[in-house]
């Protein structure tokens, strides 16, 4: 992923990734075709951005895939919540993890995740940890 600063006038392009908010956009967003004029219009002097390359995955299917290999049995991945994607437990039991995997996947480069501690007693519902992908 290559990091760019774009000044007003430059052109911008479907598939770069906002470093920060503009206008109605998140920062975090890959612009669409559809978004290019309404930012374009929003009131900034210079944007940064991060342009994808081939084999690069944006946060947000990143964070599903992440939250999907760590969620256990009785665990299943949410819907992402303030940059980040709950393991919500869907029954009532102890949280049981792999230590040194959940470290493993610490030591990773913008990879995060925690869980509740061991033997911690969830109900259905409950969120017993988070994944994070931290691109920026």
């Amino acid at each position: 992923m290559k990091a760019r600063r774009i000044l007003r006038g430059e052109k911008l392009a479907a598939g770069m990734v906002l470093t920060r908010d503009a206008g109605a956009f998140r920062k975090g967003r890959m612009l669409a075709a559809a978004d290019l004029v309404a930012v374009e219009n929003a009131g900034w002097t210079e944007l940064d951005v991060l342009q994808l390359e081939a084999d690069d995955v944006h946060e947000d299917p990143a964070g599903r895939r992440l939250a999907a290999a760590v969620a256990g049995e009785g665990v299943a991945p949410g819907e992402m919540e303030g940059g980040s994607f709950p393991l919500v437990a869907q029954r009532r039991g102890l949280v049981e993890f792999d230590a040194g995997r959940l470290a493993h996947i610490n030591l990773i480069p913008d990879l995060a995740a925690y869980a509740h501690p061991r033997g911690y007693v969830a109900v259905e519902g409950d969120v017993v940890g988070r994944v994070k992908v931290v691109p920026f």
